[in-house]
């Protein structure tokens, strides 16, 4: 193994576990961008000081090098390196320099209400995010986007949020289902969950064998059957508030046969 392919898998495994082994609560996630075996010297030191902790000595290197080559990784790691070195005015200045040279790009704008927040200034940051929200044009990629740089900073109710906005401007009641039922599971709220897997179903049985797997994974960390009973009881509310729909029937004796309650099965077949 050359020694650049060391570099990368060293950047691979060990940059998840450094953020993930913060004690912080504004826990800091940062995309993985591999380095290209052609980059420059500096790119490989500088991200060696970084997932040694020496943010000062990384910051130094990765400006110098942001000013070359102003690009998205390089980015998100001299972003990173300046919060996690305690320097919130070079994260904010970084973020409103973003904004400006990209204007329709609404994940820098959520970049500084968290740095906002690292700073103590809980109402800047709203009012931040509120603006990125009231902004938000018609557009699935933008709605991705900054639903997505909303996770990113473990905004997951500014998340949904977005998600609800984006189908309102798109006119689609369905769109969005898989991505809030996961926002929505993050959080424990079990029955929001539960109802956009059903609403996903009920536009389209495309979608059961999807809902199905989701639902498999769900249930499989259940040691108390917790999750298992908030199932069984959704599901028998849709089959008796929907008796038309045959899809909800068959979900039931799918779940039965899944907790082998045969019992149960039996009496939807």
């Amino acid at each position: 193994m050359t020694l650049v392919r060391f570099y990368l898998v060293l950047l691979a495994f060990l940059l998840p576990a450094l953020i993930r082994a913060q004690d912080v609560p504004l826990e800091i996630k940062l995309p993985p961008s591999p380095l290209e075996e052609t980059g420059p010297d500096d790119e490989r030191l500088a991200v060696q000081y970084m997932t040694s902790k020496e943010f000062d000595k990384a910051i130094e290197l990765f400006e110098k090098i942001y000013k070359k080559k102003p690009q998205q990784y390089i980015y998100n790691y001299l972003f990173y390196c300046y919060l996690e070195s305690g320097d919130t005015d070079g994260a904010e200045k970084l973020a409103r320099n973003a904004m400006r040279k990209n204007p329709g790009d609404p994940s820098y704008q959520v970049d500084l209400g968290f740095v906002y927040t690292r700073q103590g200034k809980p109402e800047k940051s709203k009012e931040i995010y509120e603006e990125a929200l009231q902004n938000l044009p018609p557009s699935q990629d933008m709605i991705s986007r900054l639903a997505n740089a909303f996770e990113q900073r473990y905004e997951s109710q500014y998340a949904i949020r977005t998600y609800q906005k984006g189908r309102e401007l798109l006119n689609y009641s369905y769109t969005y289902g898989f991505e809030l039922a996961s926002l929505y599971d993050r959080l424990g709220d079990y029955p929001n969950m539960l109802e956009e897997y059903f609403s996903l179903i009920r536009y389209s049985p495309a979608f059961l064998s999807q809902v199905q797997n989701r639902l498999q994974f769900f249930l499989e960390n259940d040691p108390e059957s917790t999750r298992a009973e908030i199932v069984r009881k959704s599901l028998l509310t849709k089959v008796q508030k929907e008796p038309d729909q045959p899809l909800f029937s068959e979900m039931l004796i799918w779940f039965s046969m899944q907790q082998k309650n045969f019992s149960l099965a039996l009496t939807q077949a």
